[in-house]
């Protein structure tokens, strides 16, 4: 972070409630999509509705926008994270997060 600037303010709350099923019942939504932006936080609570998401972005020829959100996830979560960027179109990043 340089001169107090971020790109990303997270709130944790709401990947750390996410659900498969909830995805499943907002599958209509996901559909109406023309394109799909998503954070690595939900690799820390909801992994298998991550993995959903850029599959279907994959199959369905929707570009997917994947944010690293934070260094933790690429010290812990690599094999989630990489899986993850195979469906990426677009990477978000900081200087941190690219090192």
């Amino acid at each position: 972070m340089r001169g107090g600037e971020r790109s990303l303010c997270a709130n944790l709350a709401a990947a750390c409630k996410y659900s498969p099923d909830h995805l499943e019942a907002n599958k209509a939504e996901l559909e109406k999509a023309k394109i799909i932006y998503t954070t690595s936080f939900f690799i820390t609570s909801s992994v298998d509705s991550l993995m959903r998401v850029a599959k279907y972005a994959t199959e369905n020829d929707v570009p997917l926008a994947f944010n690293l959100s934070a260094v933790f996830l690429l010290q812990f979560e690599l094999a989630n994270v990489l899986a993850a960027l195979e469906h990426a179109d677009y990477v978000f990043a900081n200087e941190d997060e690219t090192a």
